[in-house]
């Protein structure tokens, strides 16, 4: 692979320099920016054919798109309307259909700027320079506004794109009514080429025309894409299409469930979404070598941990309910004992010992867990691993190996001197809750003020152990660390080197400590062959090799589990 890319790089190099004069030294570029260079020059490089570059690109894609998570849309039929309409959040070089939509520019031959995120740079990335040099060959006037015409897909997963060009709106400006027809014309025509090509029920995803760069207006754009399709389908009395509506953003997305609801006058649930979502997910823990579980906060919480509502603290905690505290997540960082009682220490490891003891002991098995331990068990020791930046202890209560387990920020496991006088002053927590909450006050959540945890070896304060400032005792997770390291260094090995597949499966990473797991997952991710799965009900837009699912991890993680027994 890596010999072919270079061989590629070494004709566009040549071509370039016959063109412009200008020379590229490939031993300036170190081998990891060499795939990003490739994009670059094929996107500035005019529709000429040459044979040996085209197969060597082809050999690239190929090899490529068996690492990528293909969706084959004709598998998932799950509302009223989807023998006919669906909606897709997601990227739609990854549509395995008939037809995708390609909103072109007026010249048809994709875009020529490397730094420009346009969907017309995306598909002809994906689909390789044959497809450019399909569109040199377009015919007068296919370029015209609304107008539509057809090439094949190429290195694409999809049969045919129909590149389509709408109409462009400057300045924020309301789209006049010409323009509007314009944009009609875009989804009419691209519907009649479909039904010229002779297939049998052909599947045809829309992205967003005009709507990016070209700034149409995308509420009025959406209902004008519906009704378009909605009315051209029952005016051809046509049967058995399958339509998908792809959009981007979530604004997008709200866009066209109302006009779905307005237009079959139903609550539309995108019940195919997510179907989609989870059936690409489950497509690719199939074909994946490896596995790394990332999980954070959202999970416990899914497990009846949540630290953000005050229903389940003033179950557990009436008494710190009625001090005036709220939530678990409000003694992170919390120094405040003295206005809350004349025994600070005493309340202080009242509470933290009681709550210790409650989550990181006595907490019941959680079925999220379990759902998830099962995925875990699929691949084993050697090929899964776990990073989290749950503290408390939940992957060890419901039976994951600890061998495989890296707490990155610590664990209520153990306590540590706050002052860090020594690497060995950690101590496990379980001792001192044995011997202290027999003399927890239940009345005031207070111990005796001689039994607040003092440091052995100093006599100084202790502290859970976990991050929370420079004080953090990270020894006893230097075994754990190096341990995921090594792990990690062997996967990639395979990643880069053996054609090898990672999964990450990030469960409830929110925003509070991105650093922790979420960027660092998107990094690896933009690894060729690594691909990064996240399952969080706050679904976005990621630049790096992404599938996600936008349910509850209970949810997911259930219908992931039954579907990777089938």
């Amino acid at each position: 692979m890596n010999q072919i890319l270079f061989e590629a790089l070494e004709i566009l190099t040549q071509e370039y320099f016959e063109r412009t004069g200008n020379e590229i030294d490939l031993h300036d570029f170190p081998p990891y920016t060499h795939r990003n260079l490739l994009n670059q020059l094929l996107c500035i490089r005019p529709p000429v054919e040459n044979k040996e570059l085209f197969e060597k690109i082809d050999y690239i894609l190929e090899a490529e798109s068996s690492k990528r998570s293909i969706l084959d849309v004709s598998k998932f039929i799950g509302n009223e309307y989807a023998n006919k309409y669906s909606l897709y959040s997601g990227d739609i070089t990854k549509l395995s259909v008939d037809f995708i939509t390609n909103a072109a520019n007026s010249e048809l031959l994709g875009c020529f700027q490397p730094s420009h995120k346009c969907i017309d740079n995306v598909i002809h990335t994906f689909a390789g320079p044959r497809l450019r040099l399909a569109c040199a060959k377009h015919q007068p006037g296919d370029g015209r506004v609304g107008n539509a015409f057809v090439t094949k897909g190429y290195s694409l997963p999809c049969k045919y794109v129909i590149h389509t060009v709408g109409p462009q709106i400057r300045h924020k400006r309301k789209p006049t009514l010409a323009e509007q027809e314009q944009l009609a014309s875009c989804y009419i025509q691209s519907l009649e080429k479909a039904r010229q090509s002779g297939i049998p029920n052909p599947s045809i995803a829309f992205c967003c025309i005009s709507t990016g760069l070209y700034g149409f207006d995308q509420e009025l754009a959406s209902r004008i894409a519906v009704d378009t399709a909605v009315n051209y389908i029952n005016e051809n009395n046509i049967e058995g299409w399958h339509i998908i509506f792809n959009v981007f953003t979530p604004k997008d997305e709200e866009f066209y469930q109302s006009q779905f609801a307005r237009q079959f006058r139903t609550v539309y649930v995108n019940r195919d979404r997510f179907e989609m979502q989870i059936a690409q997910v489950v497509e690719a823990l199939k074909s994946a070598d490896y596995l790394l579980i990332s999980g954070a906060a959202g999970l416990s919480a899914s497990a009846g941990i949540d630290y953000t509502s005050e229903t389940v603290f003033k179950k557990h905690f009436p008494v710190m309910h009625n001090k005036g505290f709220r939530k678990f997540y409000e003694f992170i960082g919390f120094n405040d004992w003295k206005r809350h009682s004349s025994n600070p220490d005493g309340l202080k490891w009242g509470y933290y010992l009681d709550q210790i003891n409650l989550v990181r002991y006595n907490w019941p098995k959680a079925k999220v867990y379990q759902d998830l331990l099962e995925i875990f068990n699929k691949f084993g020791t050697q090929k899964a691993f776990v990073a989290t930046s749950n503290a408390d202890g939940m992957f060890e209560q419901n039976g994951f190996p600890l061998e495989s387990v890296y707490t990155i920020q610590g664990e209520y496991g153990k306590l540590q001197c706050f002052n860090n006088c020594r690497e060995d002053s950690v101590w496990p927590t379980k001792p001192y809750i044995d011997t202290i909450l027999p003399y927890l006050n239940k009345e005031t959540q207070e111990i005796p003020p001689n039994l607040v945890p003092k440091c052995s070896n100093c006599g100084g304060p202790m502290m859970i152990n976990v991050r929370g400032g420079d004080w953090f005792n990270d020894k006893p997770y230097k075994v754990q660390q190096a341990r995921f390291k090594e792990w990690k260094r062997q996967v990639l090995y395979g990643v880069e080197h053996e054609n090898k597949k990672l999964v990450i499966l990030e469960v409830g990473a929110g925003f509070n400590t991105p650093s922790v797991l979420r960027w660092p997952n998107e990094r690896l991710a933009k690894k060729d062959g690594v691909l990064l799965c996240r399952i969080n009900t706050m679904e976005e837009v990621v630049d790096c090799n992404f599938c996600g699912i936008g349910l509850d991890a209970t949810d997911a993680l259930d219908v992931l589990s039954s579907s990777l027994h089938e």
